[in-house]
């Protein structure tokens, strides 16, 4: 609409020419110009809208503050004339654009046809065009009835343009999507010029003066309309009579996690879409077309993605039903970059420890430096998978996974910690209780490479020490009666029998270093097939 500007007697034009103020420059300028202003235009009416401001404030503060009678007089004479020139109206006249009012002097707005809301009141716009689809005495704020009566069916359509993020941290994602809206509103004109199955494609601006659906999403968190000149939105009808109400949004949504599989963990999102306003018994909700349109440049790094849409029926609220669908995303995390980046790795790491088992337990600094590296370095892995994956309170399949390789590589610290105390005991024990030909005789007798030889070379000297200790005869009644020469062959093997406990540490410690090259090995493999089957079945 248009207001135009009056012009002001001569004198007082030449009086506010006067002031010389740069301030109320901008007053002077539209007091001069003989075209009309279009108020819905934003520029014409923030000139409007400043310059009243501006001059009904500096007359007034000139009236206060001015020290020189003269430029008081004259701001005294001009809201005199401002406010007697109404002729019994109201003194100022009062409109609005949007969020912001203009006071004007009555006299010199010529007309005001700039109300709040024009489509208010059952007016509706005075757009030509638009008055070819909305009648006279239309009101957007009546609810329209269903054809049967019964609830008004609208239906719903969404596609996909974009996953722009998946904030793991906060339990998000935000969608770049279209959300589309069909319903029927009997009291509107349809464009009955066209063909079954066409779409009049009609300007967005006059969604705001039709009853609109009250749709929400659930759990949104962040809601934009990525608009460069004009909001992205489209209205168009067919000739039966459906309204397709389309707009483009990006949505950010709470999404709760599950993490305690990853990285083979598969998260699903709900886009919850839901009548505000109207309850179950009013409007129904149905998808237009079941499948869920996405564009086929939207790719992700870590996930596969899936979307299906989800007919629910109602959500109750305060013992009321409105009627829901739902859009279910389902991510499933790719496993590539854990593989070469944690699991692998990490693996390595264990396999390496298992190379001290092959180095002499008396090469002690040999085997303690790699063993101990191999352990910091998983330990420093593991801090480091720790700062990349999600915080959450309780362990996730990657954190067992690293704290088992701790637990291999510390049981080969501990492996090596026991046979090194397992032959030094040995040897204490062989130093206090045997003789050095004795103690050379065992050494022999467990070395592996003279076994059988040692053995034989052993029972000579313990049959050959037997007969020189063995009297000349042994009668039957001696030997049954337990006499003195079958207590001389007891206490001749006693000896023996105390040098073999004596050396039973160092027995144990060369099996457990024999052992443990196998035992590793076994135990790893056991634990990565009970690991990666567990895991990999949950996943699918």
């Amino acid at each position: 609409m248009q207001i135009s500007i009056k012009t002001l007697p001569t004198k007082f034009q030449s009086l506010i020419s006067r002031f010389r103020e740069p301030r109320i420059e901008s007053i002077q300028q539209l007091f001069r110009a003989s075209s009309p202003l279009d108020c819905s235009h934003p520029t014409q009416f923030d000139l409007l809208y400043y310059s009243m401001t501006k001059l009904l404030r500096y007359m007034i503060s000139c009236l206060v503050t001015e020290m020189t009678v003269p430029r008081r007089a004259l701001a005294l004479a001009f809201l005199v004339y401002v406010s007697s020139c109404s002729e019994g109206q109201v003194a100022f006249l009062h409109f609005s654009r949007g969020k912001r009012d203009v006071t004007a002097p009555p006299c010199v707005v010529d007309a005001v046809l700039c109300p709040a809301d024009e489509g208010g009141g059952g007016a509706g716009p005075a757009n030509p065009t638009f008055r070819q689809f909305i009648p006279s005495g239309y009101d957007q704020y009546q609810f329209p009835t269903s054809r049967d009566g019964g609830p008004l069916p609208i239906w719903l359509s969404a596609k996909v343009r974009d996953i722009q993020n998946i904030d793991e941290e906060n339990m998000d994602i935000t969608l770049e999507w279209f959300i589309r809206l069909y319903w029927r509103d009997a009291r509107l004109t349809p464009p009955v010029h066209l063909s079954k199955g066409e779409w009049e494609n009609i300007a967005p601006d006059i969604a705001k003066h039709v009853w609109l659906p009250t749709t929400y999403i659930d759990h949104v968190k962040e809601v934009t309309k990525p608009s460069l000149l004009v909001a992205p939105e489209s209205f168009r009808m067919q000739n039966d009579g459906l309204i397709r109400y389309s707009i483009s949004v990006t949505t950010r949504v709470s999404c709760p996690m599950d993490f305690s599989a990853y990285p083979f963990d598969n998260q699903v999102c709900y886009f919850k879409m839901e009548s505000y306003q109207f309850t179950a018994k009013q409007v129904s909700y149905n998808w237009f077309d079941p499948k869920i349109g996405r564009s086929p440049q939207i790719q992700s790094g870590q996930f596969d993605f899936d979307f299906y849409s989800v007919q629910q029926q109602n959500t109750s609220h305060q013992n009321r039903s409105y009627p829901t669908v739902m859009i279910e995303l389902v991510l499933r995390r790719r496993i590539v970059y854990h593989l070469m980046n944690t699991f692998l790795p990490s693996g390595l790491f264990v396999m390496v420890s298992w190379l001290t088992l092959l180095v002499p337990h008396h090469q002690m600094p040999a085997r303690m430096v790699l063993t101990i590296t191999t352990l910091l370095t998983l330990v420093s892995m593991f801090a480091g998978v720790r700062q990349e994956t999600p915080k959450v309170s309780y362990a996730k399949a990657v954190d067992q996974w690293m704290i088992m390789c701790v637990i291999f590589v510390f049981c080969v610290l501990f492996e090596f910690t026991v046979v090194i105390f397992l032959h030094e005991r040995g040897k204490r024990t062989s130093k206090s209780s045997a003789t050095p030909q004795l103690v050379q005789e065992r050494r022999n007798l467990y070395n592996p490479t003279n076994r059988g030889r040692n053995a034989a070379t052993s029972f000579t000297n313990h049959a050959s020490s037997f007969l020189r200790h063995k009297p000349a005869a042994i009668t039957p009644a001696e030997s049954d009666s337990g006499g003195r020469p079958q207590r001389e062959g007891q206490e001749g093997a006693k000896p023996e029998a105390q040098e073999t406990d004596m050396n039973v540490w160092t027995l144990w410690g060369t099996r457990v270093e024999a052992w443990s090259p196998v035992a590793f090995p076994i135990a790893f493999i056991i634990f990565n097939i009970y690991y990666w089957t567990k895991w990999l079945s949950l996943r699918k």
